[in-house]
């Protein structure tokens, strides 16, 4: 959205005006993500809302107002119900390009999540481990508008045999993201030239200083997350997509980055 400027908070009274909102502009959830349907019909009960990515990918979007631990087992509940009837909903959106071959994916929203739900998650592997998108509803320049920030819920030890480190990046499409990551990969080590090493698992490209992680990429085929702390010491996600993701990556890592990962 780039600055936006002034604007007032906006209080949600129901979970329909957050669907509203978010079905009325999908991307603010993802880059490139549209949207299929909402209250969809499952046996499970009313699914909140189907959406589809760039890749094809259906995407199960569980919305709450605010934190709850159940919207977990819930999520997961109706991405089986998706999984299980994948073909069907293909047959329902023939003119999205649903892809039965990729599987489905769950993005949990909600205005915070308890340290329980972000605890349960690292426990999910692959395909079942939900996106976590914090929301806020704001009112800018007289139109309600809905601002997402990505958690990271942190890292759990990998079970799967190290790779390449150039596999991370060969995964990526074109070579203008390519060569982003190059440029994130150095950054990353210049903020202590020699001490910053890399290591290299199945899932991402991790960096040490000083025995500790400092930083993580992992890579997507139309964009990479960099998870690294912030102003504040928490471990968040960036999405980088383009040059200006890159610049707004480095201002909000900071020259004092390395005393805020060590404190922490």
């Amino acid at each position: 959205m780039g600055k936006i400027g002034r604007y007032e908070e906006l209080k949600l009274t129901s979970e329909s005006e957050l669907e509203d909102l978010l079905a009325s502009d999908p991307t603010v959830v993802e880059p490139g993500m549209h949207f299929l349907a909402r209250q969809w019909h499952t046996r499970r009960g009313p699914l909140d809302m189907l959406l589809i990515d760039q890749d094809g990918r259906v995407v199960v979007a569980e919305l709450k107002l605010d934190s709850s631990d159940d919207m977990l087992f819930q999520g997961l509940d109706y991405l089986a119900w998706v999984h299980e009837n994948i073909h069907a909903i293909q047959k329902a959106f023939k003119e999205h390009n649903v892809s039965a071959d990729l599987p489905p994916r769950l993005i949990l929203i909600a205005a915070s999540f308890s340290d329980i739900l972000k605890a349960r998650t690292r426990y999910l592997k692959d395909e079942m481990q939900p996106t976590l998108l914090c929301y806020r509803a704001i009112i800018h320049n007289g139109e309600n508008l809905i601002v997402t920030n990505e958690l990271d819920t942190g890292e759990s030890p990998p079970e799967t045999p190290p790779v390449r480190e150039e596999e991370h990046r060969d995964y990526l499409d074109g070579d203008e993201l390519k060569n982003m990551w190059d440029k994130t990969v150095q950054f990353v080590k210049a903020l202590a030239p020699g001490d910053v090493v890399t290591y290299s698992t199945a899932s991402y490209l991790g960096f040490r200083y000083r025995g500790q992680v400092i930083a993580v990429l992992r890579s997507r085929k139309a964009h990479f997350f960099l998870s690294h702390y912030n102003k504040d010491g928490e471990w968040v996600r960036t999405r980088l997509q383009n040059q200006v993701d890159l610049q707004l990556m480095e201002q909000a890592v900071g020259s004092d980055y390395l005393n805020r990962a060590l404190n922490d």
